[in-house]
C-alpha cells in the first residue's frame, strides 16, 4: 500500500511546470467519479434490487387477483339511412374526429354506466358493492337449519328491497367505469370496450351490456327527439292555423268593406286624371291668352292705334279695316266687337277650367284611395300566403316526424360480441418481475447517485486534480493517535510508515517542483480549520531535517496558536517579539530536538493580523530567515477565513495547498484557490491529507 501511494504521488517535473489556468466549474458533474459512485455502491443497488425482486413476485403470485377482459367491438354508421328526409331533427353522425371523441364520452358517461348498473343489478356484486358482500357474510354466519320469524323476513326483503343512496351509486359507477376502457380502432370507425373484472363471464356480460345500452341510448335519444319535436310541431300548428284563420277573415273583411278594383282598373283611372290635369292646363293656358289679347286691344283702342290693335286681335275684318284705311269709327266699333267677342270667350274658358278643375279633383281623390285599398288588400293578401306557407311546412314536417317514429335506427352497431375470455389479462407475471427488476435497479441506482453527487468530499487525487486542474504533490494518511502530541512521535518512532513515507513522497516532490532552484520558504495553509495542515507542516519539518537542513518552522496563524498543542515548547516570546524589535530571530526561535528543528511561535496581536505579515519588518524577518536557514515552514490560518495566508504567500517560494480527504467541500477547495489565484498567487500543488486507509479500499 505504502508503494502504491508512492507511485500516486505526482513527481514528474513538467506536471510542476507552469499550471494551466483552465479551472472546472464548481456546479461540473464528474461522470467517471459518478461511475466509481456506482461501483463503490454496488452492494446497495443489489440489495434494492433483491429486495424490489422479492416485492414483484410476491406481487405477482401472491397478492394480485387474477384479473379477465372481455371486448366488445362496436361501429358507427356514418351513413344517413333515413327513409324520411327529417335531417333537422334525426340526423346521422357525421364522421368527423369531434363526433368520435363525443361517442367515447358518451360510451364513458355516468349516466350510460347507471343504467348498467341498474340493467346487470351490480348493487348485489361484491365486486362493485362492498357492502353487498359484508351482507353475504352475514348471512353465511346464520344457521342454515335456523328459521326465519316473520319479522326476520320483512328485515331481509327490505335490505334486498334498499335502494343504493346517491353516494353508494357514484362509488359504483366509479368502480364500473376504473375497469371499463373505450378506443377507437386507427384509421376506422370502431369502438373497442374492453371490461375487466374478476370473473370472465361477468367481464363478457358487462362489455355486450354495454354495448347494447349504448346502441339503445342512441334509438332512445332519437325518440326523445323526436317526441319533443312532434309535441312542439303540433302545438305551434295550432297556432299557425289560428294566425291563417284570422288572417283569412281579415282579408275578407276588408274586401267586403272596400271596393276593390283590380290594378289595370286603377292603371286606367290614372290615365283618366292624366288625361283631365293635360285639359286643364290646356283651359288655363286659353284663358291666359285671352286675358292678354283683352289688354292688348285695351291699350292700343286708348291711344287710337288701331294697326297694333288689329295685331293684336287676329280679326281678319278689323285687319281688312285697317289696310282699307277705313273711318276711326268703324274701327273702333270692329275693336269693341272683337274685344266682347274675346271677354265671352274668356269667361268661357274660366268657368271649364274651374269646372275640369273640381273634376281633376275628384278623380285624384278617387285614384290615391283605390290605390291605397289596393295595396292594403295586396299586403293582407301576402300575409296570409306566408302564413298558409308556414303552415303548410310545419303539417309536412309533422307528418314526416309521425312516419318516422316507428322507423328510428340506431348510428352504431354491435359486429364483434364479447366472448369469454379464456384466461387472465393481469397480471402479467413476468411484465411484473421485470418491472420490479428495473425499479429496484433505478433506485438503486439513483440512491447511490444521489449520495455521490450530494457528498461533495474529495476521495483521490485524480480526483482533487480533476477538479482543481492543478497537480496532488503529496497524499498523507491518516496517523492512527488521539492527541496531537503524539502524532510526530508516530513519525519518529516509525519512519517506514506509510505516514511518513507519504511526508517523504511530498518533500520530494516539492525539492523537484523546481529543478533550478528548490523553493526555500515554503508555505502551508488550506480551505478550513483542521484540515490537517499543521500537521503536515511539522512533519515535512522534520523529513526536511533528515536531509541535513537547517530548519525554521514559522507558526503563521497567530489567532489559534497550537504549535504548543504538538510540540513541547517553553517560549513565550516569539513572532512579535521579532517584529516588534524586543527580540532578535536567534533569540526568539526555540530548538525542539524532537523534530531537531527551529519553531518560532506565534503570538496573541493586538493588531490586525494581516496587517502584521504586510508589514515591512515581517519582510525582513523572512529575508534574515533565508540567509540563517536552509528551509522555512510557515503554517497559515485557512484561506477562507482570513486573508493572512495570502499575504503571507508573497514571501514563500511554494504554497502547499492542504485538503483533507474525504471531507473538504469541494466548493470551499474551489473557492480558496480562487481567491489565491484572484490575489496573484500561485499554488504549487496540493496536499491530499488525513486519508483513512481502511474506507479507501472501499472507496476503489
Amino acid at each position: 500500500m505504502g508503494y502504491m501511494m508512492t507511485r500516486e504521488a505526482p513527481l514528474s517535473a513538467g506536471q510542476f511546470g507552469v499550471l494551466g489556468t483552465d479551472r472546472p466549474r464548481e456546479d461540473e458533474i464528474d461522470l467517471l467519479g459518478l461511475a466509481r459512485g456506482l461501483w463503490r455502491g454496488k452492494l446497495w443497488i443489489v440489495l434494492t434490487t433483491l429486495i424490489a425482486f422479492g416485492w414483484g413476485w410476491y406481487q405477482a403470485n401472491v397478492a394480485a387477483v387474477p384479473m379477465y377482459t372481455a371486448h366488445a367491438v362496436v361501429a358507427m354508421e356514418t351513413r344517413d339511412e333515413n327513409v324520411l328526409d327529417i335531417s333537422g331533427v334525426v340526423t346521422g353522425l357525421p364522421g368527423t374526429l369531434g363526433t368520435i371523441n363525443t361517442e367515447l364520452g358518451v360510451m364513458r358517461s355516468r349516466g350510460l354506466i347507471e343504467k348498467l348498473v341498474a340493467e346487470l343489478d351490480l348493487v348485489s356484486d361484491p365486486e362493485f358493492n362492498p357492502r353487498a358482500r359484508a351482507t353475504g357474510e352475514m348471512e353465511g354466519a346464520v344457521p342454515g337449519g335456523a328459521e326465519e320469524t316473520p319479522a326476520e323476513e320483512t328485515l331481509s326483503d327490505t335490505a334486498a328491497e334498499a335502494v343504493p343512496t346517491r353516494r353508494q351509486m357514484d362509488a359504483m359507477i366509479d368502480r364500473v367505469l376504473s375497469g371499463l376502457r373505450v378506443r377507437t380502432e386507427p384509421e376506422s370507425y370502431l369502438f373497442n370496450i374492453a371490461v375487466t373484472t374478476t370473473d370472465p363471464e361477468k367481464s363478457a356480460l358487462i362489455a355486450n351490456t354495454h354495448a347494447r345500452l349504448y346502441i339503445e341510448d342512441q334509438i332512445e335519444v332519437k325518440y326523445r327527439a323526436t317526441e319533443q319535436a312532434t309535441a312542439w310541431l303540433t302545438n305551434r300548428l295550432g297556432t299557425l292555423q289560428a294566425e291563417l284563420e284570422a288572417a283569412e277573415s281579415e282579408v275578407e273583411a276588408f274586401a267586403s268593406e272596400n271596393r276593390i278594383i283590380r290594378a289595370e282598373e286603377l292603371q286606367a283611372l290614372n290615365l283618366r286624371v292624366d288625361d283631365a290635369r293635360d285639359r286643364l292646363a290646356e283651359l288655363r293656358t286659353r284663358e291666359s291668352m285671352l286675358a292678354a289679347r283683352l289688354s292688348a286691344l285695351a291699350a292700343a283702342a286708348a291711344v287710337g292705334d288701331w294697326t297694333a290693335a288689329a295685331d293684336a286681335a287676329g280679326d281678319a275684318t278689323l285687319e281688312r279695316l285697317v289696310a282699307q284705311d277705313a273711318p276711326d269709327e268703324e274701327i273702333a266699333a270692329r275693336v269693341e266687337t272683337v274685344r266682347a267677342r274675346t271677354e265671352v270667350m274668356q269667361a268661357r274658358a274660366g268657368n271649364q277650367a274651374e269646372t275640369l278643375e273640381g273634376s281633376v279633383a275628384v278623380l285624384r281623390r278617387d285614384y290615391a284611395r283605390q290605390s291605397d285599398n289596393l295595396v292594403a288588400y295586396q299586403q293582407l293578401e301576402r300575409e296570409v300566403m306566408a302564413s298558409r306557407t308556414i303552415y303548410e311546412y310545419f303539417l309536412g314536417r309533422l307528418k314526416e316526424l309521425s312516419a318516422q317514429q316507428g322507423n328510428l335506427r340506431a348510428d352504431s352497431r354491435i359486429i364483434s360480441a364479447a366472448a369469454v375470455p379464456g384466461g387472465p389479462s393481469s397480471p402479467v407475471k413476468s411484465r411484473i418481475v421485470a418491472l420490479a427488476l428495473v425499479a429496484g435497479l433505478v433506485v438503486g441506482t439513483g440512491l447511490v447517485l444521489v449520495w455521490e453527487i450530494l457528498h461533495t468530499g474529495l476521495r483521490s487525487a485524480p480526483e482533487l486534480e480533476t477538479a482543481t486542474g492543478r497537480p496532488v504533490m503529496g497524499q498523507i494518511p491518516l496517523v492512527p493517535r488521539v492527541e496531537k502530541s503524539e502524532v510526530l512521535s508516530y513519525f519518529v518512532e516509525k519512519p517506514t510508515s506509510m505516514a511518513a513515507e507519504a511526508v517523504r513522497n511530498l518533500r520530494t516532490s516539492l525539492l523537484m517542483s523546481n529543478l533550478d532552484q528548490a523553493p526555500q520558504v515554503i508555505m502551508l495553509t488550506s480551505s478550513l480549520p483542521d484540515e490537517g495542515k499543521t500537521t503536515t507542516a511539522i512533519a515535512l519539518a522534520q523529513n526536511f531535517t533528515g536531509l541535513g537542513k537547517r530548519v525554521l518552522l514559522i507558526e503563521g496563524d497567530i489567532r489559534h496558536r497550537v504549535f504548543r498543542d504538538y510540540l513541547d515548547l517553553k517560549k513565550t516570546k516569539g513572532l512579535l517579539a521579532v517584529l516588534s524589535g524586543e527580540l532578535d530571530l536567534a533569540q526568539a526561535v526555540e530548538r525542539n530536538y524532537l523534530i531537531d528543528a527551529d519553531v518560532l511561535v506565534g503570538e496573541r496581536a493586538a493588531m490586525n493580523a494581516a496587517d502584521v505579515f504586510s508589514s515591512s519588518r515581517f519582510r525582513t524577518l523572512i529575508a534574515e530567515a533565508r540567509r540563517s536557514y536552509d528551509v522555512v515552514i510557515i503554517d497559515t490560518p485557512p484561506v477562507l477565513l482570513v486573508p493572512d495566508a495570502r499575504v503571507v504567500a508573497k514571501f514563500a517560494d511554494a504554497v502547499i495547498y492542504a485538503v483533507e480527504w474525504n471531507a473538504t467541500p469541494k466548493r470551499d477547495v474551489l473557492a480558496g484557490l480562487r481567491m489565491m489565484t484572484d490575489g496573484g498567487i500561485r499554488v504549487t500543488g496540493l496536499a491530499l491529507t488525513r486519508i483513512d486507509l481502511k474506507k479507501l479500499k472501499r472507496y476503489g
